[in-house]
């Protein structure tokens, strides 16, 4: 468990040292939240519970972006983030702390993405990834 906790600080650090844009910082921020709320899931996961509900589907649906490589990345974060809520959900600490350990390069990508989104692509992206956030947080 500590292992899990290190890793989600490190993360954070790396997150709060890489952005220099203030509106690609806050969108890592919001990944951080979510990788940190997901370790905080860890601790006191539901027994037996490994799928994803309808509710949490639609929630991870993934909006139409204009760009082709902003959809593109935002259907593979979707992936990845449903393998993170099922791995959660399940209890599997080891899956978790390699899923985490992804999370460091998801927020690079990330930040790297964000950077070139419009004012319109930036207001969904951010409206999705609160979805996300919230679904961790075992809101629906």
């Amino acid at each position: 468990m500590k292992n899990l906790i290190l890793a989600v600080a490190v993360f954070g650090m790396i997150t709060a040292t890489s952005c220099k844009n203030e509106s690609s910082n806050s969108v890592g921020k919001e990944t951080q939240q979510t990788l940190e709320d997901a370790g905080q899931e860890a601790l006191n996961p539901d027994e037996g519970i490994a799928d994803i509900t309808s509710a949490e589907q639609e929630a991870m649906e993934v909006p139409e972006f204009s760009n082709s490589d902003v959809q593109n990345f935002a259907n593979e974060y979707s992936k990845y983030f449903e393998e993170l809520l099922k791995t959660t959900k399940s209890g599997d600490t080891e899956k978790i702390q390699e899923l985490t350990k992804q999370g460091v390069d998801w927020a690079k990508k990330e930040s790297a993405i964000t950077q070139n989104m419009n004012a319109e692509d930036s207001q969904k992206w951010t409206e999705w990834t609160n979805k996300l956030r919230d679904l961790v947080n075992g809101g629906e």
